[in-house]
């Protein structure tokens, strides 16, 4: 949130066991053109925070990977 967002999108999650988190951004074409995370967090809650300035205008995805689970997230960059 929030979604849509300029520059700075906030990526809240929690975690209930100890888990490696990767979290990057791609653009429509399938590209990944960011890493937010990629590290492993115990249990708990967390936010991370994309700043997106360098990236022009438009739609993206995040795609989250927790352990042996993947969300995906749709979100749009208005400037």
């Amino acid at each position: 949130f929030p979604n849509p967002f300029n520059p700075l999108i906030n990526i809240p999650f929690s975690l209930f066991r100890i888990s490696d988190v990767k979290i990057d951004i791609y653009d429509l074409n399938g590209n990944k053109i960011d890493n937010i995370s990629d590290q492993i967090y115990s249990t708990g809650a967390y936010n991370l925070t994309w700043n997106a300035s360098g990236f022009s205008s438009g739609t993206y995805f995040i795609i989250a990977e927790f352990g042996d689970q993947i969300q995906r997230q749709k979100i749009v960059l208005m400037k």
